[in-house]
């Protein structure tokens, strides 16, 4: 865990997808997922990427109190909610409702395949440098991945090369859905990495709401 330039808990999820997936039998994409993996180890690393209004990134830091003194006026909340909209509608495509790491790494996989990465992140109200940083992780990691592979036996990868992963990763832009078996595999990573704060909801009825 402590070769991965990240925290330890998103080296464990990573090394858990991939000690998983060594462990099940043949029948669906493993490079793939494990593209997937390292995509959603990248996207934990770094601050979420998706903006919350279009004009989010051309205020310099500044509030928009500061820029607009009119900011707080009625046509200027009517303005940002419907910007807020069409973030919302602009960024649905991605979502996964299983996990912020997966809408984020789908978000990631058509990042990278986009022929103009900049007016892709306009469109879709994403941070251009967050996607990028994000992008020079996740094959950092694979590289390491594979690296790794040739001292530990327990996590190395035999299902393929680097350039198999990232191959099996950029032929897949149509998949929208994760298969029920490969959101499995990366929940169970996600999981490992936050072992200490995993909850279970239990439902509790009051005598007064059953009658």
């Amino acid at each position: 865990m402590a070769q991965y330039p990240m925290s330890p808990r998103h080296s464990r999820r990573l090394l858990t997808v991939i000690k998983n997936l060594k462990s099940q039998q043949q029948g669906f994409a493993t490079n793939f997922i494990l593209g997937y993996a390292a995509a959603a180890a990248s996207a934990l690393s770094f601050t979420n990427p998706f903006l919350k209004q279009l004009d989010e990134c051309d205020t310099n830091g500044e509030s928009e109190e500061n820029i607009n003194p009119e900011a707080n006026g009625p046509w200027e909340r009517k303005r940002q909610k419907k910007l807020k909209a069409v973030v919302r509608e602009a960024q649905e495509k991605f979502s996964n409702p299983s996990s912020d790491a997966l809408s984020i790494a789908r978000a990631l996989q058509i990042f990278e395949l986009s022929e103009n990465p900049m007016e892709f992140c306009r469109a879709n109200s994403l941070h251009l440098k967050t996607m990028e940083e994000m992008s020079k992780l996740r094959k950092q990691l694979l590289r390491l991945i594979f690296h790794h592979s040739k001292f530990c036996e327990e996590f190395a990868w035999n299902s393929g090369d680097f350039d198999d992963v990232e191959q099996a990763w950029r032929n897949e832009p149509s998949k929208k859905v994760l298969q029920l078996i490969e959101e499995e595999l990366l929940g169970q990573g996600i999981c490992a990495g936050w072992a200490d704060r995993v909850a279970r909801r239990i439902h509790t009825y009051s005598k007064s709401s059953e009658d």
